[in-house]
């Protein structure tokens, strides 16, 4: 008999038919309840740990470490969010199936209701890992229920209450982490990793690195002039060239200190601000629309600060290191950063968009690190090369044939990179 399933555990909920995780983000759904999403996730990541706790109205940690039963009625809670697994009729299936509902994570901890109560129907008086089981909504008699349907605003299969039975709707457990999943703590906004050190190479906070784009291999990029069109905010290009203007950092989610993470390692599931070194602009996406691609958006950097600022990785596994490749989900609207080979018609760079779909251009590689913690450079200007208008072509090729010379003597012949037609651009 396999290990039994324990109230206050974190546990990952398998769809049998699907092989599928059970899983929640920060994001919400677009419409309906427009409460947090509920998916089922063909990847692994941390937002598929769920614990489970006592019905509405019973002490939260009440029945800590003591076996989940058949026929019990339980909570089931997202331990990165701290909100519960949640249905009602208010809203029907997102992709159009009839006597399906919504599902959703609602309300943090104590602050939920009685819709986030389910009764386990297990094959046996004690649920047991691999044991295939039911959740039944208590309020409406509905089952907790996926397919292969994605939903059409995120790469993720929709998850449903279901009138009907079938078989796609068992569920199992195949991994569970001892200890006390209601002490974790929320995720939104804090620093996930609950002060793990992570690998000695894990990428930190405060580090300052080029994020590459994996499709294209251009660096994601920032300068001082503003968009001609659209929100007028600072351009972000990804440049095929190299220079300072590539650098950026990791730093806390709008509303925390901003270098209260630094030296710790960034994490798969981790909300950030990621702030141009340069200019001390973040990274920022709204709805603008972008100014070459049709149905994207605009992506800025911005001096004033706001939940737009906010960005969620998405990684394979639990710490960022140099190569991985990952996207950034931006948190507020559930786009994710892009690039393509369209370049603006305003500088000879290519195009960075907020893209409401999934694709292969979508990710995203630190290809270079400064072992230096502390954001230290956010907010000055580099001095010598300088955007603005060409810095003197004589004294940037001097320092090219000083660095050749440097690097001959040295043995090793750098690459070096010219710079693109219609760059430094022009205000």
């Amino acid at each position: 008999m396999g290990e039994q399933i324990l109230y206050g555990h974190n546990v990952k909920l398998t769809h049998v038919a699907t092989g599928r995780r059970l899983h929640s983000h920060p994001q919400n759904y677009p419409n309906g309840s427009r409460q947090q999403q509920v998916t089922c996730y063909q990847n692994a990541d941390d937002n598929d740990f769920f614990f489970f706790k006592p019905a509405h109205g019973h002490p939260e940690h009440g029945k800590n470490n003591q076996p989940v039963r058949n026929g019990d009625i339980v909570r089931l809670q997202h331990k990165q969010t701290q909100k519960n697994l949640h249905s009602h009729k208010s809203a029907g299936s997102h992709c159009g199936h009839g006597r399906q509902f919504e599902v959703t994570c609602y309300k943090a901890n104590h602050e939920g209701d009685q819709n986030d109560n389910w009764r386990v129907e297990a094959p046996k008086p004690i649920l047991h890992k691999g044991d295939q089981f039911k959740l039944i909504h208590v309020a409406t008699n509905l089952v907790l229920h996926s397919h292969n349907s994605k939903y059409p605003f995120i790469d993720q299969f929709e998850v449903t209450a279901y009138e009907g039975r079938d078989q796609n709707d068992f569920f199992k457990i195949q991994e569970q982490q001892g200890g006390h999943g209601g002490h974790h703590g929320g995720h939104q906004g804090g620093h996930g990793g609950g002060g793990g050190r992570g690998p000695a190479n894990a990428i930190k906070f405060g580090e300052h690195i080029k994020l590459e784009h994996v499709s294209t291999g251009h660096r994601l990029h920032s300068h001082p002039q503003k968009y001609p069109g659209g929100s007028r905010q600072q351009q972000v290009t990804c440049y095929a060239g190299h220079d300072d203007n590539d650098l950026w950092f990791f730093k806390t989610p709008h509303g925390q200190p901003d270098h209260g993470f630094d030296g710790k390692p960034v994490k798969n599931g981790e909300t950030v601000r990621l702030q141009h070194v340069k200019t001390g602009h973040n990274l920022h996406s709204h709805n603008t629309v972008a100014h070459v691609a049709g149905g994207q958006f605009e992506v800025t950097c911005y001096d004033k600060h706001d939940d737009n600022d906010n960005w969620r990785l998405e990684l394979s596994h639990n710490f960022l290191q140099e190569g991985d490749q990952f996207r950034m989900v931006h948190v507020k609207t559930g786009r994710v950063l892009h690039s393509h080979n369209s370049k603006y018609r305003f500088i000879d760079q290519q195009e960075v968009t907020c893209f409401p779909n999934r694709d292969n251009n979508d990710f995203f590689k630190v290809s270079m690190r400064k072992h230096n913690v502390g954001g230290g450079g956010g907010g000055h200007h580099h001095q010598g090369h300088h955007h603005q208008g060409g810095s003197g072509m004589g004294g940037a090729m001097e320092q090219i044939n000083h660095m050749m010379q440097a690097a001959a003597m040295a043995g090793s012949m750098p690459v070096i990179t010219p710079q693109q037609p219609g760059y430094p651009p022009q205000q």
